[in-house]
């Protein structure tokens, strides 16, 4: 089988694009992966977290918003709870005082925010039903590349 075959097969029924912020750092990437059954999946990632799914199935909407809304939702709640486990983490390893642990959380929370101040707040999230995916990350700044 030739090259392009091959590539063809193993990306069929796959679109994939990439974030970029208006500095040019690349911010994360977008997978959807295509069902035959008509479904939707979405594999978000924005660099330094973890990788998220979201799922739509069903006819007569944008599935590919709704999949992308579901996995920005579940990194916003991943994000939530990664700053209580740090701020846990560094009263319990280091015995801090809360003065100490709170001025930690500050600079945690100050690192999340960034990325949730930029992309996942909750009117661009909420903004995928009406405008679509793709508009509301541009609205966010950033620059959507299709790779695949």
């Amino acid at each position: 089988m030739d090259i392009y075959k091959t590539f063809d097969k193993a990306t069929a029924n796959t679109s994939a694009y990439c974030l970029v912020t208006e500095s040019g750092d690349n911010f994360g990437r977008v997978i959807f992966k295509h069902g035959n059954s008509g479904n939707v999946r979405c594999f978000l990632q924005i660099w330094g977290y973890e990788m998220q799914l979201g799922q739509a199935g069903g006819y007569g909407y944008d599935k590919h918003s709704a999949s992308f809304q579901v996995a920005a939702m579940k990194l916003k709640r991943r994000l939530h709870d990664e700053l209580a486990s740090v701020k846990l983490t560094v009263a319990r390893e280091y015995n801090l005082n809360l003065d100490s642990v709170e001025l930690v959380e500050r600079m945690e929370r100050e690192r999340i925010n960034q990325t949730i101040q930029q992309f996942l707040t909750p009117d661009a999230i909420d903004k995928c039903e009406g405008i679509g995916w793709r508009r509301a990350c541009e609205d966010c700044g950033l620059q959507v590349f299709n790779v695949i």
